[in-house]
């Protein structure tokens, strides 16, 4: 099938500290993951690619006059983790089930906590 087109989709809310008026435009400086892949068929031997994403961390919001502001995406931090286990699981190949090796990459960050939290300590410093 050939690809017409790749699409990224945005999906995800974040909280904002301002005000915006509605017919405003914005340039939003965002991380995202994606988080979600797929074909859709264009019943004419064409496709398209859509990417699903969210935002994560940190969303700058430009305005065209006055300050920029900064705003957080809503995404609680589980699911952030959970997203970062599924990135890492799927860049290094592995082919262990997702599910099974999460929960192994979680026990090994419970049970190594106290060296995690000493570490990060002294970084704060």
């Amino acid at each position: 099938m050939e690809i017409n087109e790749k699409i990224l989709r945005f999906v995800g809310s974040a909280s904002i500290p301002d005000k915006l008026e509605v017919g405003e435009d914005l340039t939003l400086g965002v991380n995202v993951n994606v988080y979600s892949a797929e074909v859709k068929n264009n019943e004419d031997g064409t496709g398209n690619e859509i990417y699903r994403c969210r935002p994560t961390g940190e969303v700058l919001i430009t305005r065209k006059w006055g300050k920029p502001m900064k705003g957080r995406s809503k995404s609680s931090s589980s699911k952030q983790l959970r997203n970062a286990f599924y990135y890492l699981h799927t860049e290094s190949n592995i082919t262990e089930d997702l599910e099974e090796w999460r929960i192994k990459q979680m026990n090994l960050i419970i049970a190594k906590l106290p060296e995690v939290i000493e570490f990060l300590k002294s970084k704060m410093e």
